[in-house]
C-alpha cells in the first residue's frame, strides 16, 4: 500500500514538474516576443509619440470656465496630467508636484489636469481636497483618454507633454513621491522648454 502510494505521488510530482518547466518555457518564449514585462507607459510612448493631439474641449472640473486646445503654431508647451480619482493613489502622493511644476514653469508651460472615471461632483470633490492648484477638467465620456490609450492600458496617473501644436514630445508615469525622478523629470522639462 505504502509503495503505491509513493509510485502515485511520484508520478504526481513528475507531472507538475513537467507542467511548471513547459509554462516556463511558454513564458520564456512571449518574454522573447515582447508579450511579457513590457511597460505600459514604454508600449505608449512608442505608439503616441510624434503623433497630433486633435483639438479638443473640456468642461473645468470645479465648474469654472471650459478649456478649448487647438494646436497653434506657436504658443506654450503643455502638460496635460491625465488621472481618475477612484484608481489614483499614486495622484496623492503627486499632487504637490503637479502644483509645482505649474509654479516653476509659469508661461513657458501650461499644465492642466485631466479627470475621467467619476462624477463631476466627486472629482470636484477630489480636487478642493486635495489641494490641486492647476487647472482642472472633465473628461466626461472618457473620450480623450480613449483617444490617447490612457483607459485600455490602466495608464493613469499619466503626465503627456506636447508642444504647442499639439505634437506628443514625452509619456511617463507618475514620480511618486521620489525625488530623484522628480529631479530627472525638471531636467527633461527644462531641455524641452529651453
Amino acid at each position: 500500500m505504502i509503495k503505491r502510494f509513493d509510485f502515485v505521488l511520484l508520478v504526481m510530482l513528475i507531472i507538475i514538474i513537467f507542467l511548471l518547466c513547459w509554462k516556463i518555457s511558454d513564458m520564456n518564449g512571449k518574454i522573447r516576443k515582447g508579450a511579457i514585462l513590457e511597460n505600459p507607459y514604454t508600449k505608449a510612448q512608442k505608439d503616441y509619440f510624434g503623433t497630433v493631439i486633435p483639438p479638443f474641449s473640456l468642461d473645468s472640473a470645479i465648474g469654472g470656465t471650459s478649456f478649448a486646445f487647438s494646436p497653434e503654431e506657436k504658443g506654450p508647451f503643455y502638460l496635460f496630467i491625465f488621472f481618475t480619482p477612484w484608481d489614483c493613489q499614486d495622484c496623492f502622493k503627486e499632487i504637490p508636484f503637479w502644483n509645482r511644476i505649474a509654479e516653476n514653469f509659469g508661461d513657458k508651460m501650461r499644465v492642466i489636469a485631466i479627470a475621467s472615471g467619476d462624477s463631476r461632483a466627486m472629482i470636484e470633490y477630489f480636487v478642493k481636497k486635495n489641494g490641486i492648484k492647476i487647472p482642472a477638467y472633465y473628461d466626461e465620456n472618457e473620450n480623450l483618454f480613449n483617444q490617447l490609450g490612457l483607459r485600455s492600458n490602466f495608464l493613469t496617473p499619466a503626465k503627456i507633454i506636447t508642444n504647442s501644436k499639439g505634437t506628443i514630445l514625452h509619456i511617463s508615469p507618475s514620480t511618486r513621491q521620489n525625488i530623484k525622478l522628480q529631479e530627472e523629470y525638471i531636467t527633461l522639462l527644462n531641455r524641452l522648454v529651453s
